[in-house]
């Protein structure tokens, strides 16, 4: 066997096991090139390479963050043997915080080749694209690929895949990126923190593995975990998460980080240690209440309008839903669209638990705009999944909207919708 560096190499060749039956080569810088009887291996930056005795040459992605996907695949595709949900995609990522400005993807993505011939260039994005990203298909062969920023942080990228792939196959793909943007999936609220990581595909089987700072303390995370498990000092979630027809994709992890803003136990929300927002838990009472068909109908608080409205969607009730609504109220939407709003509107309303709202003022000024906290109905969790917006106008209250998501929470961004109800 015949080794020759290439380039700037940094490279160890490490004999293993009771008589250096096998050679180890492991690649950070340049690349490392070995001849055998089959041929000239080529070992590049990011990767592992083993030769046995017989010159026989394996080579791997010398990634400790990959070192669960081949199994979280195995674990996706007994999944798919089983038949019990609609599988049409899947995804393995791994995400490691590094710091509170980057962190470190590894991912596993399976692009299908949507042209009517063979091929072996896929794109990929937009997505976000860190420095020093490296790609690879499955044998571990290192991937050559062209970038083009279509806005900040976020590319269409071109990728080399070597051999073609028919119509309707598939691309395997590993990428590693270190330096991709963590404020665009990090937030914190106090001391504490909070990662978002979701992949908005219907009927997509995704397994997240998301690995804190080492000080983190973990404290809740939107879906149950299926282990947790400390390497090297860091704590590892790992999270199933199976998107459905309606690319629920979703995944919260709330934690402390004591190394960073020096956050203790004493930091964790009252709401983890039973103090719970009573308003909150009496709506939560009451909406059950108006799901069943109970009428309420006051609008003199903003959890009292709230409550209005879930009781007239469960009835369908088409003047009380147009009477607390804000946008009916104010004419910017039709009676007559409530005909088509109807699945959406029940199903919203009748999909979530209140977690905690503020104080609202005794007198509110007009116009003054009060969040309620929610999560997805059922979920034990007590991460905060969206914010519901209400309105006080001329002395009663109306629901305006939501804002979609766990991070944004300043509700005065509905003040421009303001208009008189007719």
């Amino acid at each position: 066997m015949k080794v020759i560096l290439i380039a700037a190499l940094c490279a160890i060749l490490v004999p293993i096991g009771a008589f250096g039956q096998e050679t180890h080569v492991r690649v950070s810088k340049g690349a490392v090139e070995i001849e055998t009887p089959s041929g000239t291996q080529r070992i590049e930056a990011g990767q592992e390479g083993s030769a046995d005795r017989k010159g026989d040459v394996r080579v791997k992605i010398d990634e400790p963050l990959a070192r669960d996907i081949p199994m979280l695949t195995q674990w996706i595709v007994a999944e798919k043997m089983n038949g019990q949900d609609k599988i049409d995609s899947s995804s393995v990522q791994v995400q490691a915080i590094e710091n509170v400005k980057e962190r470190r993807v590894v991912a596993l993505a399976e692009v299908p080749n949507r042209q009517e011939k063979a091929s072996s260039t896929v794109e990929i994005g937009p997505t976000a694209w860190g420095k020093d990203t490296k790609v690879y298909d499955l044998e571990g062969r290192v991937l050559t690929y062209e970038t083009k920023a279509v806005s900040s942080g976020r590319y269409k990228v071109t990728i080399d895949y070597k051999k073609p792939v028919e119509p309707k196959g598939v691309y395997s793909l590993m990428l590693v990126t270190s330096g991709v943007n963590a404020p665009e999936m990090l937030w914190h609220e106090g001391k504490l923190w909070t990662a978002q990581m979701s992949n908005m595909t219907p009927n997509c089987l995704n397994y997240w593995q998301l690995v804190l700072p080492p000080s983190a303390i973990l404290v809740d995370t939107s879906l149950p975990p299926i282990a947790t498990r400390t390497i090297d000092g860091q704590l590892v979630v790992t999270i199933r998460n199976y998107t459905g027809r309606h690319a629920d994709s979703t995944v919260l992890v709330s934690f402390l980080w004591p190394g960073q803003d020096g956050g203790t136990l004493e930091d964790v929300p009252g709401r983890y240690r039973g103090l719970i927002d009573l308003r909150a838990a009496g709506f939560n009472t009451a909406a059950s209440e108006a799901l069943g068909g109970k009428v309420f109908a006051d609008q003199g608080t903003p959890v009292e309008a709230l409550l209005k409205l879930v009781s007239a969607a469960a009835r369908k009730d088409t003047e009380a839903v147009t009477s607390v609504a804000y946008a009916l109220a104010s004419g910017q939407v039709s009676p007559e669209m409530l005909d088509k709003m109807w699945g959406p509107l029940q199903q919203f309303m009748s999909g979530f638990e209140m977690i905690s709202t503020p104080d609202w003022p005794a007198e509110p000024n007009e116009g003054y705009v009060h969040p309620v906290y929610v999560r997805a109905k059922g979920n034990p969790a007590l991460i905060r999944s969206d914010t519901l917006a209400l309105v006080f106008h001329k002395g009663k209250w109306y629901y305006m909207g939501n804002m979609g998501n766990p991070r944004d929470t300043d509700v005065s961004v509905f003040k421009k919708q303001l208009q008189g109800p007719k």
